[in-house]
């Protein structure tokens, strides 16, 4: 996702926050922060010395894992887990990285695991102490990405939502959407969230969620972190109470992340996010209780209000029956993954299948490269439209040649005819060479033209 914020140029359109820290429970209890790069490991006290160096050994294999494939070859059929098992982690140790760095659960293959680790290593430092960003305003990625769509020409119907779609009896493909005010409107092909699908496919076709999510959204006074009223955005990893469930993540936010007042209440917004095993109330109201008190006398921050709600998972996606018409493509939506890559993905695979050959949302052009012009200049020929300002600045320089011959001396009459013709030769010398130029560059690159 952040590089293709960055090749697309739809960042500029967003701001962002670094997550400053990553937290973990540690004992069903103690909130640490997770030791994530060299500087960390050997400044933590809460690892002894063998720990750090078993820590900073198990990191270096990982971070280098395709030039020490020997090291892997007798893990490559196990568990993620096994090989950190087999290279002496303590439990503590295990937990910082399956929950917090790879953020894998214990079934995760062993490629799956380095993978997700080396990548959490290489993004540490490029843009803050840790490998994540959390967008203003609670999250602007989908605008931005909507806004630079219609810069460019995408057009977007307001208040309008899809009510139907109209299959063809003869071809079995989507020839029309119908919207909630009963209008039709023409399709080639169909791109639509498996969410819609309850609504505008029949019972058969329509796509169930592979799993459910559990959401919390929890107001706070006071930090999970920092009792001094610090201002800081931290991720905080919570591996399951009962040892089976699915780990649950939180992420706390404060008014520099454009969520909240910045006043002396110290408000703070906590999102926590877990795969559902039941309703969202009952996945996560110990976790919830655990982190925060309802009073004030306990040192923890005080729960203003909590919401719990569930939201579908289609992390599968595209077509998911051979009754769906060919043209049509159900994309699946946010997932419990922290990282957004899968949508990207999922949206690439789609682009491609539609326009082969063609580049995934290309950088565009630099506003100060993009020439304008109207319809009439559009109709002329390159050469028509130079010519017409080259006798413009003719007329031009022929002006400026007798106002200046004005201020001589009669004397110098043939002189000055003879110094004038002198410069209109020169003008017309100059004119031909840039008609040559500009034709010259009507065959070549874009990018050749702005270098001449």
């Amino acid at each position: 996702m952040i590089e293709l914020l960055i090749t697309s140029d739809v960042a500029r359109y967003c701001e962002f926050r670094s997550v400053s820290q990553i937290l973990t429970l540690r004992n069903h209890k103690d909130i640490e922060m997770v030791p994530c790069s060299r500087a960390d490991i050997f400044s933590t006290k809460s690892l002894s010395m063998i720990e750090k160096r078993i820590l900073m050994k198990v990191l270096t294999l990982c971070m280098n894992y395709e030039e020490k494939k020997s090291e892997f070859e007798a893990f490559l059929d196990k568990p993620f887990v096994e090989f950190l098992k087999f290279h002496k982690l303590t439990p503590s140790l295990m937990g910082y990285i399956l929950d917090a760095i790879a953020m894998v659960s214990p079934a995760a293959s062993l490629l799956q695991g380095l993978e997700r680790t080396q990548l959490f290593l290489k993004s540490i430092g490029r843009y803050g102490p840790t490998p994540f960003l959390w967008p203003l305003y609670g999250g602007e990625i989908n605008q931005a990405f909507c806004r630079m769509s219609a810069v460019f020409g995408g057009t977007y119907i307001l208040n309008r939502t899809v009510s139907d779609i109209i299959i063809s009896k003869h071809t079995s493909q989507v020839t029309h959407i119908v919207c909630n005010e009963g209008k039709e409107i023409k399709c080639k092909w169909l791109i639509v969230n498996a969410d819609y699908t309850r609504n505008i496919l029949s019972g058969a076709e329509q796509v169930a969620p592979s799993r459910q999510i559990s959401r919390a959204i929890v107001v706070t006074s006071g930090s999970l972190r920092n009792a001094d009223g610090r201002e800081e955005t931290v991720l905080l990893s919570i591996p399951a109470l009962d040892g089976a469930s699915p780990p649950v993540t939180a992420i706390e936010l404060g008014s520099s992340a454009c969520v909240c007042p910045k006043d002396e209440s110290n408000l703070r917004v906590v999102h926590l996010t877990t795969l559902s095993k039941g309703a969202a109330e009952d996945d996560l109201h110990e976790y919830v209780d655990l982190l925060f008190t309802r009073n004030e006398e306990e040192n923890k921050p005080r729960m203003l209000l909590a919401c719990y709600f569930n939201m579908p998972d289609y992390s599968e996606g595209g077509r998911l029956s051979p009754l769906h018409p060919t043209n049509l493509y159900i994309t699946p939506g946010p997932d419990a993954n922290i990282n957004p890559d899968n949508s990207v993905l999922e949206a690439k695979r789609i682009f491609q299948e539609l326009c082969p050959g063609a580049e995934f949302i290309p950088r565009p052009p630099n506003p100060e490269d993009i020439i304008y012009c109207d319809e009439q200049s559009k109709a002329q020929s390159p050469g028509e439209s130079f010519a017409e300002e080259v006798s413009v600045n003719s007329s031009a320089a022929t002006d400026q040649s007798a106002k200046e011959e004005d201020g001589q001396s009669q004397s110098d009459g043939s002189n000055n005819e003879y110094s004038s013709s002198t410069a209109q030769s020169d003008v017309v010398s100059h004119v031909t060479n840039q008609s040559d130029t500009c034709l010259e560059s009507a065959n070549q690159s874009p990018d050749d033209i702005t270098k001449d």
